[in-house]
């Protein structure tokens, strides 16, 4: 048995507790919340990104959110009629709809996550020239609060 003050011994402690401390700091982060992100892209050069202001997501808690459409040249698409309904795919669950306003090209709301699991948030978009899209945004896990 290694004596538990040998060089040896003593510099593999140390790495163990440097590699703790930096696994610690990069996991403060994530803790301490953040942002969600979801990319998207629909036919004809519609893209989509959704921002939920918060991460993890956690269920029965108000998330304001935001959605940026963008053309292919990444020009925000404005004027665009939005309406987001949220679900949950494994189950059948009331109608959940978080009224949608447009700023400057963004389609903000608030979100609110009935339960924790698997969620859907399903965006039809009717273009200002009349064509219509759906985007769906699956969230693998919001958490119990």
């Amino acid at each position: 048995m290694k004596n538990p003050h040998s060089p040896d011994v003593l510099r593999h402690a140390a790495a163990v507790l440097t590699l703790l401390l930096i696994l610690s700091a990069l996991a403060v982060p994530a803790l301490a919340g953040g942002e969600t992100r979801l990319v998207e892209r629909a036919s004809g050069g519609l893209n989509a990104v959704l921002l939920l202001k918060e991460a993890p997501l956690v269920a029965m808690t108000q998330i304001p959110f935001e959605l940026q459409l963008t053309d292919d040249a990444g020009s925000p698409l404005t004027g665009a009629s939005v309406r987001c309904d949220l679900s949950m795919p494994a189950m059948a669950m009331p109608i959940n709809r978080p009224a949608v306003t447009e700023k400057g090209g963004s389609y903000r709301g608030e979100a609110i996550f009935t339960m924790a699991g698997a969620w859907r948030a399903t965006f039809e978009i009717l273009l200002p020239n009349g064509e219509a899209k759906t985007l769906i945004f699956d969230m693998d896990r919001v958490l119990l609060k």
